[in-house]
């Protein structure tokens, strides 16, 4: 759990150095034991925004401590419940979806992000495969992409 903290110390600050345009404030809704939403790119990108934000905001305003390390631990993992680790090595894989979720919440906090009404909800994703085209979103104007995941212990979709 220390080699853990450590690394959220040591990568996590990066994050922060430009946060979203728009602040969400802290879901107190939210389950710790919820699944993200990845039935859709919408769901799965407004998932990752929101529980990395929530983290985000834990971390600027307390750091990580001893008293909210648990929770500020949950969120991160929460956000890496919407990565598609499976071709990860098993012994890697917690340690690299802990850094992917950090670099990729420093890359989505340099670009402009689309409005949710432009990323295809689960509706807009059925419509799609019906229509025979890829189950897939591509963030504008980068790599990365929203993908559901035909074969995997968590399929759905995920990114």
């Amino acid at each position: 759990m220390l080699s853990r903290c450590i690394l959220l110390k040591r990568v996590f600050p990066l994050v922060l150095i430009l946060t979203l345009p728009t602040v969400i404030a802290l879901d107190m809704e939210r389950h710790p034991l919820e699944s993200p939403d990845t039935s859709s790119p919408r769901g799965t990108f407004e998932s990752f925004i929101d529980v990395i934000n929530d983290a985000a905001a834990e971390y600027q305003w307390e750091g990580i401590t001893k008293g909210n390390y648990e929770g500020f631990n949950g969120l991160i993992r929460q956000a890496v419940r919407c990565l598609d680790l499976s071709e990860t090595d098993p012994v890697t894989a917690e340690d690299f979806g802990l850094e992917t979720v950090a670099y990729l919440k420093e890359v989505l906090d340099r670009i402009e992000l689309p409005p949710l009404e432009q990323i295809p909800d689960k509706e807009a994703m059925l419509a799609t495969i019906e229509g025979g085209e890829s189950a897939q979103w591509t963030v504008p104007h980068t790599d990365i992409v929203i993908a559901r995941v035909a074969e995997s212990p968590r399929k759905g979709l995920s990114s």
